[in-house]
């Protein structure tokens, strides 16, 4: 960790419940030698001292291969975190279990929701599931904190402006994160999307590859921003 840096990753990890045949877990981008492993409870608390000491503010929580709400013991990390020790929580989920633990989704200040495509089958040919529903989307920003990352794909190309409206339209969620494939040798695809679509939306001011409107924020990353900038540490 960086003195600074007000955000810290808590990454928990196993097998994931969507197969995204783009992961980069499954890719080997993620350099292992850059996560610290706490694979033992009494380890944990040298965790907690270090995100302390470097007065971290937010903890995301997050997964390597594995999506944060099929842990079991997310609700005593969630509610340790937070009303213990005062961190503020930031969510990355996929969202499918999002039924089994609704209970706690007023604990996270910010859920990063990922969305492969509302059709659904360009869904299950990027992740072998169908695809959550408008009213699951509806349901998981029940307290208005959630935003939306997209990978641009060969499976969702045409149809992602289409969604991005959808949702924005019926269920008030205005900010949108748009991320490369990495398997797309140059983000030919991603960089293409941007390129086409960049003056999709109305009165936008562009800053810093942030387009802002009244209405609606996409952001596009540049490429290994995702992954750069990430202090990550990992807990199995």
């Amino acid at each position: 960790m960086i003195k600074g840096y007000s955000s810290n990753f808590f990454i928990v990890g196993n097998n994931c419940n969507n197969n995204c045949y783009y992961c980069y877990s499954k890719q080997k981008i993620l350099n292992d030698t850059s996560l610290k492993h706490y694979t033992e409870f009494n380890e944990f608390d040298n965790y907690i001292n270090t995100a302390t000491l470097h007065d971290i503010q937010y903890i995301t929580i997050t997964g390597h291969n594995y999506d944060p709400l099929q842990y079991k013991h997310l609700r005593d990390l969630v509610c340790y975190f937070k009303d213990s020790l005062g961190f503020r929580i930031r969510l990355e989920t996929n969202g499918y279990l999002f039924n089994n633990n609704i209970n706690i989704f007023d604990k996270f200040d910010v859920i990063n929701l990922s969305i492969k495509s509302l059709n659904n089958s360009a869904c299950r040919s990027i992740c072998g599931c169908s695809s959550l529903s408008i009213n699951d989307i509806k349901c998981i920003n029940t307290h208005n904190n959630v935003s939306i990352s997209i990978v641009v794909n060969k499976y969702n190309y045409n149809t992602i402006i289409n969604d991005i409206n959808r949702i924005w339209i019926n269920t008030g969620i205005n900010k949108f994160f748009i991320r490369p494939d990495f398997l797309d040798r140059n983000s030919r695809l991603y960089y293409d999307f941007v390129i086409k679509h960049s003056n999709s939306f109305n009165e936008n001011i562009i800053i810093n590859g942030l387009y802002e409107s009244k209405t609606i924020k996409i952001n596009y990353y540049s490429i290994g921003l995702t992954l750069i900038g990430k202090f990550l540490i990992n807990f199995n």
